[in-house]
Formats: structure tokens, sequence, C-alpha cells
């Protein structure tokens, strides 16, 4: 299973924004575009991702919630290091490096400076700044780009359907892909996954997987099925 702990807004942000602040005294007024998505419960609330319509969800087939391809990430700028939230793990478990995020990028949720200095000890790049390439077909706003958009996807393949790797191969594939949903209305957001989780299966003590019930059971569908747990709000 791979968690999408963080994304990069960059398209309809200011919806984000007003799904977000659904749950704040400011109505999301606060929150700066790299804070809408800094968490995976943030990007349930920010893409509107509720677990009765998409847990189980094929997001390789989707019509309102899919993976494009976007930018590739190589080793050069992708932190390697601990997994967040597993104080109840096993020592063995809270310890395996199975978290990768982009560097530079703002939206990550826990930086771990330690592996960030680690790489530039290392030989690569020393610098933080991050510059994502925008994909052309993510920098429309209106609604009627947006339907010239899903016009011109019918007859394209911008999606991303490359499920079927191993999950620590996953976890660094999915880094710089574009998660996109299609709003009742019409309206598309768009983000770009920078940060990203591991957890394998049966085999790994700190999965879910580990002690499944019935209600998991999403997790050991096809490969890009999604699984959305409950809700933790996060203001």
């Amino acid at each position: 299973m791979i968690l999408l702990r963080a994304i990069e807004p960059i398209q309809g942000a200011n919806k984000m924004r007003e799904s977000r602040g659904q749950s704040r005294s400011d109505k999301g007024a606060g929150l700066k575009d790299h804070q809408l998505c800094d968490g995976p419960s943030k990007i349930c609330q920010a893409f509107q991702i509720d677990r009765e319509t998409f847990d189980k969800y094929n997001l390789a087939l989707g019509e309102t919630l899919w993976i494009e391809k976007g930018e590739d990430i190589d080793d050069s700028r992708t932190v390697v290091t601990t997994r967040v939230g597993l104080d109840k793990a096993e020592e063995e478990w809270r310890n395996k490096p199975w978290r990768f995020y982009v560097r530079g990028c703002k939206s990550v949720s826990k930086r771990d400076k330690t592996a960030e200095g680690s790489m530039s000890s290392q030989g690569s790049s020393t610098s933080s700044k991050y510059t994502p390439q925008t994909p052309k077909h993510a920098k429309l706003e209106s609604q009627k780009d947006v339907k010239k958009q899903i016009s011109k996807q019918d007859s394209e393949d911008t999606r991303f359907n490359s499920f079927s790797h191993d999950g620590l191969e996953l976890s660094k594939l999915l880094l710089g892909q574009i998660l996109v949903r299609k709003l009742n209305s019409g309206q598309i957001l768009r983000g770009r996954i920078i940060e990203t989780e591991s957890y394998l299966g049966e085999a790994d003590g700190a999965c879910r997987g580990a002690r499944a019930v019935k209600k998991d059971s999403a997790m050991y569908m096809d490969p890009g099925t999604a699984c959305v747990h409950n809700m933790y709000r996060h203001n």
C-alpha cells in the first residue's frame, strides 16, 4: 500500500482552500498554498475525497479521481527517510526508510534535515530550491478551458497506469505524478505528488494490512485501487 502524504497544488487551489476552510474559523483564508495538502487527511479534505465514494475506487479507470503522468523525480532529488506517526509500532518498523519526498518542496508534511544533509555529503545536489515543471494541461482554471481540457484528455494518453510495481519502487515512481479530481461541478483539481510512504502488507508490522479486517479489504484488490481510511480532522 502506498500512502500519499503530501501534494503540491497546481490547479484549483482556491477551491481546495474553500474545502479545507469548512472546519476552520477563518474559512481557509489563512492557509497558504503549500499548507493545503501537506498531510494525508488534508489531501482528502482539499480534493473532496470521502471514504464512501472512493474506497475501492479504481484509479486506473476512474472518471472523477485519477493520476496523470507528470514529472519524473530522480534519486538525486528524492529524500529517503523513516515513516511518520508510528510511535506505537515496534522499533524495527519505525526505523524502516520507507518514506520518500521531493527535496526543497514546501508542501512536504515533515522534513528530515538529517537525511537531507546526508544527501549533500554524499554528493547529491546541494540546492534546496524546488522548481517544478507544470504540465501544460494543468494551467487551466476557467470552465471553458476545463471543457476543452476534458475533450483533449479523451484523445491523449495522459494517465499514469504503472501501478504493478513493488511497493517501494512505486512509492518513488509516484513522486512528481499528478493527482486529478473532477468535482460534480465539472471543476478540475490537480496536485503534484511530492511525498509518499510504503506499507508492505502483512509482512510490515506497521501496516494496517498486518492486522487487516474486512473493512480494509481494498488493500488486497488490484493494483491502482484506492484505499481510503477514516479521516482525522486537521485545521
